[in-house]
């Protein structure tokens, strides 16, 4: 018998490892396409104003240089690395949170609402952050394209997480 529950324990532990595994994976590349949907975005603006890269630029003089939005014009390949770094290590920790979410949502379904609720609230404090904190870079950048960004990138997320977990959507369709 206690060599029974020890086998049980094991595996549950193995089966916990793997569900942080598969959270882990499916996260980090939720993060990617995250930040693969806003860089491109964003890419494609820069090039059809004629100033390529000078979002990620601007960004990253602004946060790390504390140089006004106005002050920023030529793109600085130093500040359009550290941005990017932090751009994507930031989409890869919302990953990780979206797939994270997803799973417990696909073990429990009435955490669908929930999960919905926390993503708008989510981006609702997201653009409220940005146009709070920089103002005058959001002006700069355009609100329009912040807010069409972060929503693209939301829905591309919550598109390959539902790809990669088919079980959550069925999960919520068998709950209705």
């Amino acid at each position: 018998m206690r060599m029974a529950t020890s086998d049980h324990t094991h595996n549950s532990a193995n089966s916990s490892k793997s569900g942080l595994r598969v959270v882990c994976e499916d996260g980090i590349l939720t993060g990617v396409v995250g930040a693969a949907i806003v860089s491109l975005i964003f890419l494609l603006i820069d090039f059809a104003n004629g100033r390529p890269f000078f979002t990620p630029s601007l960004l990253g003089s602004v946060i790390f240089r504390g140089q006004s939005a106005s002050a920023t014009s030529d793109p600085d390949p130093t500040m359009i690395f550290a941005f990017s770094g932090l751009h994507g290590i930031a989409f890869l920790l919302v990953g990780i949170l979206l797939a994270a979410l997803f799973r417990e949502f696909e073990k429990h379904p009435k955490l669908g609402l929930e999960l919905l609720v926390v993503l708008l609230v989510f981006e609702g404090l997201l653009m409220g952050a940005e146009v709070t904190v920089f103002p005058a870079l959001v002006g700069e950048l355009g609100a329009w394209a912040v807010a069409t960004a972060n929503i693209a990138s939301l829905i591309a997320m919550f598109a390959f997480l539902a790809y990669r977990q088919p079980q959550a959507i069925k999960t919520l369709r068998e709950s209705e």
